[in-house]
């Protein structure tokens, strides 16, 4: 019966981590726009850093390593706009 749960909640998993990077994608576009329109990108940050938070590991190797990039590039812009100020 475990095997089974666990079997079942991997699609799941898989789903929610491909949520969450396509939400962190979405927060990176808002903040390249909040930047280039010249207003202030705290509550652009504060999103993506909330999203950027937690585990995203998902079974598939290939969709780990691209949730890892897109994890890592906002962790990049986060760091970057917290030595500007």
């Amino acid at each position: 019966m475990l095997a089974l749960q666990a079997i079942d909640e991997a699609p799941e998993r898989e789903r929610r981590a491909r949520k969450r990077g396509t939400a962190m994608i979405a927060g990176l576009t808002s903040l390249q726009r909040t930047m280039l329109a010249g207003t202030d990108p705290t509550a652009a940050l504060l999103a993506l850093n909330e999203l950027a938070a937690g585990d995203l590991a998902a079974d598939d190797p290939g969709l780990d390593a691209i949730l890892r990039a897109i994890v890592l590039r906002t962790r990049v812009e986060i760091a970057r706009r917290e030595t500007r100020e």
